[in-house]
C-alpha cells in the first residue's frame, strides 16, 4: 500500500499547472515563490523536494547551514512522458530537478524522478530471514537459472581448488573439500555459491597451515560467523550444497597459494551459481539478515495533470533507485567486490531494508516492486553483451569495439571509486574483469589501457586528486592505474571523432610470470608530437595562463590543469611542457539562455622532463 503525498505549492507548478499552462515533454520551468526558508520548510513534508533534501547523506547537514545567498531556485525539465494518445493521462512521467548543490561553489546537480501509474508493490514482512523473504529469493534464482540462457554459467565441470561442503538443509556441519580428491569424477556437477562481503578488523576465522586438518576434518557451522552462517541458511534454502569463502578456501599463511588463487578469482566467480553480498555488514560477525520498518519502504503518490486536464495520482520513485538501495559507503564501495559483482552471473544482495537481485538481464528487481525496478537498467547487462557483441567490418577481432570501449570506461569510473585495503591490489582486483575484454575482443592489454583505444584512453583525469600511492610502483604513469582516486574517462564517441595531433608509435609493459594483467613492473609509451615548452601563471587552483611566442596574442585564456596526485604542485610562475594531444568538438549546458552550446575543447599532457642518463626505467 502506498502513501499519498501532496506537492508542495511549488511543485505543483509542475505537477499539476492550469490549462492555459500546460506542461509537455521537454518543458523547463521555474516556479515562482521559492526561497531558502521556503525549501527548507517544504523538505519535511513534500516527498520531491525532501528527495533534493537527502539526495547524499551529507545534503540534509549542508542545507540546515546554507545561507540566504546560496540559494539559486530549483528548475524542473520535463525529460520525458509516456502516453498512449495526446492529453491523454500519461502513464510514466520523468522529471529532473536541477539545483545548486549546498556542498560546492559552483556546481548544478540534478535529481530526477519517475512517476508512474503501473507500479506493482509488496507486502514486506519485518526481517529479511523471513520465510517469504527465503521464498522470494530462491524464486528469482530457480526463475532465472531455469529461463535466462543468457545467464547459464559456462556449459563446463570447472569448479574451484577447494570448496565447503556444508551438506544438505538440516546438517550442522561443515568440512573443507578438495573437489579434485573429493568428488568421484562419475558425480554429476553441483552448482556452489560465492560470498562478497567485507572483512573488517581483527577477523581471524580463516584457512591457514593450522587450521586446515580441523577444516578437513569437519566443524560445527554454529561456530562460524553469522554472514557465514546466514550464508548457509541460504545456501541450504536454495538447494546447493558447496560454498566458496575467500577466507576459508585460499591459504592465508601462504602467498604462493594466494598469488595462484588470485589468477583464478575470475572462474570462480564467473562459475559461481549464485554470488550473496552481505551489502550492510561490516565484518564477517554482522549476518546477512536484518530487521526493519516495511512503512519505511512505502511508496509515495503525487497527483499530476502533465500533458493531461486529467488529475491522475502517480507513484513517485528516484531514479537510480537500485543503487541507493545499496547502502553506499559499505560493501559496494570495496575494490575487490566490483569484479565479484561484475563477473558472478547472478547477485542477491542482502542490504540493510530489503533484498535485491541482479543478473544478465537488463532489469533489476527487489522486494518492494513486485515485478521490476522501473528505469532501472543494469550495467551487469554489459556482462552479458561481451560474448554477444556483433563487429562492424572495420571493428576486427584484435580491437575493442565502440560498445566494449564505453562499457570499459564505464566500468574503470566505477571501480576507481572503490577502496582497497592494500593499494598494490590496483591491478589485480580487476584483472579479472580485464581477462573477459582479453577474451571477447582479443586486444592487448597495457596496465588498464587497451592498445587499440589507447589515444582515447591516455585522456584520463582524476576528480579529485589524492596522494600519490605509497604502496611503491604498481603501473606506469600514463596509466590511471598508478593512482588513486575517482577517474573521468570520457567515453568515445564515434560519431564525433576527435582530431588527434599526436601519432602512437608502441606501447609496452613487462610483468612478472605470464599473466599480462597483474605484476607490471615496467612499462614504456612512445608517442609522436610536438611539445611545446612555455612560461605559465597561476591563475586559480587548478588553472594557468601561457605566455609564449607561438601566441599571438601573447597570453591564452586560463587552462584548466588536472593534476594526478596532491603531490603534485603548481608554483606561481614556472615553465610547463605541454603535448597538444587532440581537438574535439562537445555540448556545453548554457544556463542563461536553457540550452546547450556546441564548443570545441583542445586537450593536451602535460610532460615532466627526465634525465635519460639516471631516471629509473620503471618510471
Amino acid at each position: 500500500m502506498a502513501v499519498k503525498s501532496e506537492p508542495c505549492a511549488v511543485c505543483a507548478q509542475v505537477l499539476l499547472p492550469p490549462p492555459e499552462a500546460r506542461t509537455y515533454k521537454g518543458t523547463r520551468i521555474t516556479p515562482l515563490g521559492q526561497s531558502l526558508d521556503v525549501f527548507k520548510q517544504t523538505a519535511q513534508t513534500c516527498f520531491i523536494c525532501n528527495l533534493v533534501w537527502n539526495a547524499t547523506e551529507q545534503h540534509p547537514i549542508a542545507w540546515e547551514t546554507a545561507q540566504f545567498d546560496d540559494w539559486k531556485g530549483l528548475e524542473y525539465h520535463i525529460e520525458d512522458v509516456c502516453q498512449e494518445e495526446l492529453d491523454s493521462a500519461p502513464t510514466e512521467i520523468q522529471i529532473s530537478v536541477f539545483y545548486h548543490s549546498p556542498l560546492t561553489d559552483d556546481h548544478s546537480e540534478v535529481e530526477t524522478c519517475g512517476i508512474d501509474t503501473l507500479f506493482s508493490l509488496r507486502i514486506l514482512e519485518r526481517s529479511t530471514a523471513s520465510e517469504s523473504t527465503l521464498s522470494l529469493a530462491k524464486s528469482w534464482y530457480l526463475h532465472c537459472s531455469e529461463g535466462h540462457r543468457e545467464c547459464a554459467s559456462t556449459q563446463d565441470r570447472w569448479l574451484p581448488t577447494r570448496l565447503l561442503d556444508v551438506g544438505e538443509h538440516g546438517n550442522h556441519e561443515w568440512k573443507l573439500i578438495i573437489p579434485a580428491e573429493d568428488m568421484p569424477q562419475h558425480v554429476e556437477y553441483s552448482p556452489y555459491m560465492t560470498l562478497s562481503y567485507r572483512w573488517g578488523p581483527n577477523h581471524d576465522f580463516l584457512l591457514l597451515s593450522e587450521t586446515v586438518l580441523g577444516f578437513r576434518s569437519g566443524q560445527a557451522i554454529r561456530e562460524m560467523p553469522q554472514t557465514f552462517q546466514d550464508l548457509i541458511t541460504v545456501a541450504h534454502y536454495f538447494g546447493i550444497r558447496y560454498v566458496w569463502i575467500d577466507c576459508l578456501c585460499i591459504m592465508q599463511d601462504s602467498a604462493e597459494d594466494w598469488e595462484s588463487e588470485a589468477a583464478l578469482m575470475a572462474e570462480v566467480y564467473s562459475h559461481s551459481a549464485c554470488n550473496i553480498a552481505a551489502v550492510d555488514g561490516k565484518s564477517p560477525r554482522d549476518g546477512l539478515f536484518r530487521d526493519r520498518d516495511p512503512d519505511q519502504l512505502r511508496h509515495r503518490t503525487m497527483p499530476s495533470s502533465i500533458c493531461s486536464a486529467e488529475v491522475t495520482d502517480y507513484y513517485v520513485t528516484r531514479m537510480e533507485y537500485f543503487q541507493r538501495q545499496l547502502d553506499p559507503g559499505t560493501l559496494m564501495e570495496r575494490g575487490w567486490v566490483l569484479q565479484e559483482w561484475f563477473l558472478a552471473p547472478r547477485m542477491l544482495y542482502y542490504a540493510s531494508r530489503q533484498i535485491l537481485w541482479e543478473c544478465h538481464q537488463p532489469i533489476a528487481k527487489c522486494e518492494a516492486f513486485r515485478h521490476a525496478i522501473p528505469y532501472e537498467y543494469t550495467l551487469k547487462r554489459s556482462r552479458y553483451d561481451l560474448k554477444t557483441v556483433q563487429r562492424d567490418m572495420d571493428e576486427e577481432y584484435g580491437l575493442l569495439t565502440a560498445e566494449e570501449a564505453n562499457t570499459w570506461v564505464r566500468l574503470v569510473g566505477r571501480y576507481s571509486r572503490c577502496d582497497l585495503t592494500h593499494p598494490s591490489d590496483k591491478l589485480a582486483a580487476f584483472a579479472g574483469v580485464a581477462k573477459l575484454f582479453l577474451r571477447a575482443s582479443g586486444d592487448s592489454y597495457l596496465a588498464g589501457i587497451w592498445k587499440s583505444r589507447i589515444l582515447h584512453e591516455l585522456t584520463w583525469v582524476v576528480v579529485p586528486p589524492k596522494a600519490r600511492p605509497s604502496c611503491g610502483y604498481r603501473a606506469p604513469s600514463w596509466s590511471w592505474a598508478s593512482v588513486d582516486g575517482p577517474i573521468d574517462m570520457r567515453s568515445p564517441k564515434p560519431l564525433h571523432k576527435a582530431e588527434y595531433w599526436v601519432e602512437f608509435i608502441d606501447a609496452s609493459v613487462e610483468s612478472i610470470g605470464k599473466d599480462a594483467t597483474v605484476g607490471v613492473v615496467a612499462g614504456l609509451l612512445t608517442l609522436s608530437g610536438t611539445v611545446l615548452s612555455c612560461r605559465y601563471k597561476r591563475a586559480g587552483d587548478f588553472e594557468i595562463t601561457l605566455s609564449a611566442e607561438e601566441f599571438p596574442a601573447g597570453t591564452t585564456p586560463p587552462i584548466s590543469v588536472w593534476i594526478d596526485t596532491l603531490d603534485d604542485h603548481l608554483a606561481e610562475l614556472g615553465q610547463v611542457h605541454i603535448l597538444p594531444f587532440k581537438k574535439e568538438r562537445s555540448r556545453k549546458r548554457n544556463a542563461a539562455r536553457d540550452g546547450f552550446d556546441v564548443v570545441t575543447e583542445t586537450t593536451g599532457l602535460l610532460l615532466e622532463p627526465i634525465d635519460a642518463d639516471t631516471r629509473d626505467p620503471k618510471e
